[in-house]
């Protein structure tokens, strides 16, 4: 279904009524809109060297759709489980413009059965999940020649490397190249 957005006055996910019957059915309303992937990814790495000192660096990115936490098998927020912190920006009062619809706790209410059609055949279950990534960082020191023959070695480094140390994106989830709720994302 495509997703026209909350009702500011109902506060009830909103999809487009395709062949216009005042209903929203499947497979009458259904239409295929979004990819789910990635348009392009790549990386760039470098290495700098300073006398004795070594840094070298590597940005992994990705422009990519993917599933998000619409899609992650949680009931409707407002129901006995764990959500999301960003689902506390829901709809509350008439008038309230937000994508997040109102919580739930019946599971038979108007409310819940559009956040389950939202949550199966929602084109609003996939957004970008575009990043820019710090995959690889070492910064390493060889240890002077002097010493390593003062102390009958043949060479020697001392390093420190860090991996996926900062990611950048908008994706509401966990991890963006996973893309799934209920994994973790890579050390």
């Amino acid at each position: 279904f495509h997703y026209v957005g909350v009702d500011p006055q109902t506060g009830i996910y909103q999809f487009e009524d395709v062949d216009g019957n005042g209903s929203i059915s499947s497979p009458a309303d259904l239409q295929g809109i979004k990819k789910v992937g990635q348009i392009f990814h790549g990386g760039i790495s470098n290495s700098f060297q300073y006398q004795n000192w070594s840094l070298d660096i590597f940005v992994q990115f990705a422009k990519q759709t993917n599933y998000n936490y619409v899609s992650a098998y949680f009931p409707a927020p407002g129901r006995m489980n764990n959500q999301p912190i960003f689902v506390l920006d829901r709809w509350q009062d008439p008038g309230d413009i937000t994508s997040i619809q109102k919580f739930t706790q019946n599971t038979t209410s108007e409310a819940n059965r559009a956040y389950v059609n939202s949550q199966s055949n929602g084109d609003n279950s996939i957004s970008d999940a575009s990043f820019i990534r710090l995959k690889n960082l070492s910064l390493s020191y060889n240890l002077p020649f002097l010493w390593m023959m003062k102390n009958h070695l043949k060479g020697g480094k001392v390093y420190i490397q860090g991996q996926n140390l900062l990611t950048l994106t908008r994706y509401k989830g966990m991890d963006p190249e996973s893309g799934h709720f209920g994994y973790i994302p890579p050390l």
